[in-house]
């Protein structure tokens, strides 16, 4: 291989390899669903959620797909919740 065929791998190597999704399924033997991957991109760039059913493993899996702020947002008020029940609980003790 020349040195301009090496550089040239190298940069491909690179750029695939800074892809998380690629290198998951190179590492993992896995290949991710790019129609999956696209509803994911659409949600988290909006305020929108979709209900979805997907089946694995011969079981069915189901629910809502929802940003990633969404969740986040979700997680800091349930969290929030159980501490301050724990905190009144406590303070009744």
């Amino acid at each position: 291989m020349s040195e301009e065929q090496v550089k040239s791998r190298i940069d491909v190597l690179r750029e695939q390899f800074g892809d998380d999704i690629y290198t998951k399924a190179k590492w993992e033997g896995r290949q991710s669903d790019w129609l999956i991957q696209w509803f994911v991109d659409f949600v988290n760039e909006g305020d929108t959620s979709f209900p979805m059913t997907f089946t694995v493993g011969g079981n069915l899996v189901s629910g809502y797909l929802i940003s990633e702020s969404a969740y986040f947002d979700q997680l800091a008020v349930d969290f929030s919740g159980s501490v301050g029940e724990q905190a009144q609980d406590a303070a009744k003790s």
